[in-house]
């Protein structure tokens, strides 16, 4: 049995139903570019086709050059920057050519648009979609997309007509949340690329959850492999039919129903109701990105309007919220870790300045590997930070 090929929209691509998402290759995961290269080929080998990366995914796009060198034909190669116009995104862009050690690059994308002012910075004069668009023209890159985790700011940029793609997070939890975005890339015939189809992780039955993505009109659903048995056991759930069993749906629902220890769906129900207005399943998203990248998950939480110091203990949120989450206290929490380390943040937006940051980091990862990394975890209730007397 083989993987599906499917459509990626208008771009007339055929790409394989499952993705390969290359942040879990990264070299600090591993012990030597071989046991990341070996993992890429294995992938290829069981008939992946597309492989996503960024710019800001460590030394990813790096791993993938050494990897696809010499076999860059045969893949639809994506990457992404977090820049947003200028001589910075320009220099991240030319980057990715150099570390790939490509001259082409099928699908360039904008990540992680998130708020309004976001969108327009990058459709703007000197923006990164300009840019792009100049790239495209001279037979740089063939497609450009757009990724958020914000389905309102991803309908309003499809609309615009301007992306040829789109990636956003999709699976079993959060499907509800992101159907207005399938549905209206499906509607613009814009390809789509969905990400954390095991919810961040959180989802344990991994046949079940892949395939649950891949039974609606996705283009490419994208798994993160850490393993060479991450892959068999990716390929094996994507290949031959796709249709979940009743058994299949039925162990999907246990698993999501015993996950309301403390877990957001970001229903915003709580922010429809709450008087200060917070952005509250944003400011659980960037509690959650702590698991990834400390400084990522800091830096997002400063660009919110409102924090969750502003909490007046209305209690408002906690009465609408379907899910009985102690949201006055998950907030609280929330801004107590992800107000920590300011001065680690400034040293790393000094090396981001001084153009030392991918340097510096290269060195750590190499001298200490995944003992390096921050450990942090999603929120359970033995993790509330403090009970608040009411």
């Amino acid at each position: 049995m083989t993987i599906e090929q499917r459509r990626l929209g208008r771009t007339e691509l055929q790409v394989s139903a499952l993705g390969l998402g290359a942040m879990g290759v990264i070299g600090h995961n591993h012990q030597d570019l071989r046991s990341s290269a070996r993992i890429v080929h294995r992938a290829l080998e069981r008939g992946v086709n597309i492989i996503d990366t960024a710019a800001s995914y460590f030394d990813s796009e790096e791993v993938l050059g050494h990897a696809l060198e010499g076999r860059h034909a045969d893949v639809v190669l994506a990457t992404k920057s977090f820049m947003r116009r200028g001589r910075r995104f320009r220099s991240e862009f030319e980057r990715s050519f150099r570390r790939m050690r490509t001259e082409h690059i099928d699908l360039y994308q904008l990540h992680h648009v998130q708020y309004r002012h976001e969108l327009d910075q990058v459709l703007g004069k000197g923006g990164a979609y300009e840019i792009l668009e100049q790239a495209r023209q001279r037979g740089q890159i063939s497609f450009i997309g757009i990724t958020s985790h914000h389905p309102g700011i991803l309908v309003e940029a499809l609309e615009t007509g301007l992306f040829d793609t789109v990636q956003f997070p999709f699976n079993p939890i959060e499907a509800n949340h992101f159907k207005p975005v399938l549905d209206k890339a499906v509607e613009l015939d814009v390809g789509t690329l969905s990400m954390k189809p095991l919810s961040g992780g959180r989802l344990s039955s991994v046949a079940a959850a892949l395939r649950y993505s891949a039974s609606y009109p996705i283009s490419t659903v994208l798994a993160g492999c850490t393993t060479l048995e991450h892959v068999e056991m990716d390929a094996d759930a994507m290949s031959g039919d796709l249709q979940l069993t009743d058994e299949e749906r039925t162990a999907l629902e246990e698993e999501i129903s015993a996950l309301g220890d403390l877990f957001c769906r970001r229903c915003r129900y709580c922010e429809r109701v709450c008087k200060q207005g917070l952005p509250i399943s944003d400011i659980f998203r960037c509690h959650d990105y702590l698991v990834l990248n400390q400084n990522y998950a800091r830096g997002e939480y400063r660009k919110l309007g409102k924090h969750a110091d502003s909490c007046i203990e209305c209690g408002a949120c906690e009465e609408i919220c379907p899910y009985d989450l102690p949201v006055r206290d998950m907030l609280d929490t929330a801004h107590g870790q992800l107000t920590r380390n300011r001065l680690m943040d400034l040293a790393v937006r000094a090396m981001h300045r001084t153009g030392t940051y991918d340097l510096t980091r290269r060195v750590y990862f190499r001298v200490r590997g995944a003992r390096g990394l921050p450990k942090h975890r999603y929120l359970h209730r033995k993790d509330i930070r403090r009970r608040r007397d009411r």
